[in-house]
């Protein structure tokens, strides 16, 4: 798990009853804001685990995905064995999580499914596979807005169940959550105040905090009662609300950060037209937290309040996951597309994505963005299919290829360009040389493209060499005479095709 946020103040009562050794799995339901992430990290510090956390941002998360999710995420936590075994399963997300808990036996982690209400009914049911697994000292926490379809009976099985009364802070919680967390000198007057004002809801009482700290206001200014007693949009509204009016921009720009799940300084000049946002956000108290490398995030529920302020242009979507795209960040610029429903901008961004991006994005993740995207869109952008074709012969994946390389060769043939044809005909005779039997087959077609293919087009060159190398090499006498001169020949072509990969 990651750090756990400056101000947090660990919760007894909540990790006392997820203490013992006969608590395998842990399921928290409640909306944004509660600190269900929080809570996580907390568990596994308590429990002393190794956090294994997946994160699944958008909607409609596939079996396959989580998959992905889990295997990156088995990897980030060290666990590259685990990792390994679960590459070995291919592309079947079942035999996937079985690997991850068989090869995790006898370890102490704590496998975390963040924003769980993301998931298809598939992957409701891997979830579901995955607690009816797990065994001490590994365990399993759960955490969404609502159980998936297909992970329910979460809800009656042997499992700690948490919600939104046991996640609300107490007014004892409050009162050290602004001494120890925001330095606040607040008395129980004010304490109260803002419990009434919050019911209890982490999110509206950390923005409330956040803003007296970094405006020097009293607490009473930045939360007055009239914001409301309801968990829900109104005190987070309220709170928020002189923020907005003193950040000035025009309200439909906020809108545009609202479904944006990282943020730096240029990414937001660039949606707000203010150079100096990020810096005046920050003084005035918008709780822009730290997230991995260089990147922050908005809590969910200021995300959502910024959502009501207008429609997302999809020219802001499209020009924010070019952004995220060109900062390493390939798969969440994908998933930010197809979550917005720009499917059209989605496969462009894949087909026209650097190769180097896209090696890094896991092979799991790639074939269920390709599952969402319509057949008849992925047809118009055939370079998104030979990407995700290379992806799967690295993963070893030769029947999810098999299947993209013959859709791709029929859309290459119809949209694609000549050296769009080219470098699909290198795929084609990669798979031809990769038992050597049909070595004669794949020679010819790769000597015709290094004749046809200039200079610039590196990968299909490099493509095309290393199946000629592998050619010298299956043309040997069957008893072995030649064969230093096949495997000179052979040497000699794969050294120039590795200098161009």
């Amino acid at each position: 798990m990651g750090r756990l946020p400056s101000h947090h103040v660990p919760r007894p009562r909540l990790t006392d009853q997820c203490r013992g050794e006969d608590v395998v799995v842990v399921v928290v339901e409640a909306a944004a804001g509660y600190g269900k992430s929080v809570l996580a990290a907390e568990l596994a510090e308590v429990w002393g685990s190794v956090g294994v956390e997946a994160l699944l941002e958008e909607g409609g998360v596939s079996a396959e995905l989580l998959a992905a999710r889990l295997r990156a995420a088995v990897s980030r936590a060290g666990f590259l064995d685990a990792a390994a075994s679960m590459t070995a399963a291919g592309a079947d997300p079942v035999g996937a999580v079985d690997a991850m808990v068989a090869a995790l036996k006898g370890e102490a982690c704590a496998i975390v499914i963040d924003d769980a209400h993301n998931a298809t009914r598939d992957a409701g049911v891997l979830i579901d596979r995955i607690a009816s697994l797990v065994a001490p000292p590994q365990r399993l926490i759960v955490l969404g807005r609502a159980l998936p379809e297909g992970a329910q009976r979460l809800r009656r099985a042997e499992a700690v169940q948490l919600g939104a009364g046991e996640l609300a802070l107490r007014p004892e919680e409050t009162l050290k959550l602004a001494n120890a967390g925001f330095g606040l000198e607040v008395s129980g007057e004010e304490g109260r105040m803002l419990d009434a004002v919050t019911g209890g809801w982490t999110a509206a009482a950390v923005l409330a905090m956040s803003r007296a700290r970094q405006t020097d206001q009293p607490l009473q200014a930045v939360a007055s009662p009239g914001a409301g007693t309801d968990r829900g949009g109104d005190a987070v509204g309220a709170i928020l609300e002189e923020l907005i009016v003193a950040l000035g921009p025009d309200r439909r720009h906020l809108a545009q950060i609202a479904p944006l799940p990282l943020l730096d300084r240029e990414l937001l000049a660039a949606v707000t037209g203010e150079a100096e946002f990020f810096e005046r956000a920050l003084g005035l108290g918008l709780p822009l937290t730290r997230a991995d490398g260089p990147w922050w995030r908005l809590p969910g529920p200021v995300r959502d309040h910024l959502a009501t302020f207008g429609p997302v242009d999809p020219a802001a979507l499209t020009a924010a996951a070019a952004y995220y795209a060109r900062h390493g960040e390939l798969g969440a610029a994908l998933q930010l597309l197809l979550a917005a429903g720009q499917d059209d901008a989605a496969a462009r961004l894949l087909a026209e994505a650097d190769p180097a991006r896209v090696a890094a994005v896991d092979t799991l993740e790639l074939l269920a963005v390709l599952d969402r995207i319509p057949g008849e869109v992925l047809d118009r952008y055939p370079g998104a299919l030979l990407l995700v074709a290379r992806s799967c012969q690295a993963a070893a994946m030769l029947a999810q290829r098999t299947g993209i390389m013959e859709r791709l060769s029929e859309a290459a043939r119809v949209h694609g360009t000549a050296a769009l044809r080219r470098a699909v005909d290198a795929e084609l005779a990669t798979d031809l040389i990769s038992d050597g039997h049909r070595a004669s087959e794949a020679e010819p077609m790769a000597r015709r493209i290094l004749e046809q293919a200039p200079a610039g087009e590196l990968i299909t060159r490099a493509r095309a060499l290393s199946v000629v190398g592998r050619a010298a090499y299956w043309r040997r006498a069957p008893d072995g005479e030649g064969l230093v001169a096949a495997m000179q020949e052979a040497a000699a072509h794969l050294a120039q095709a590795a200098k161009l990969f």
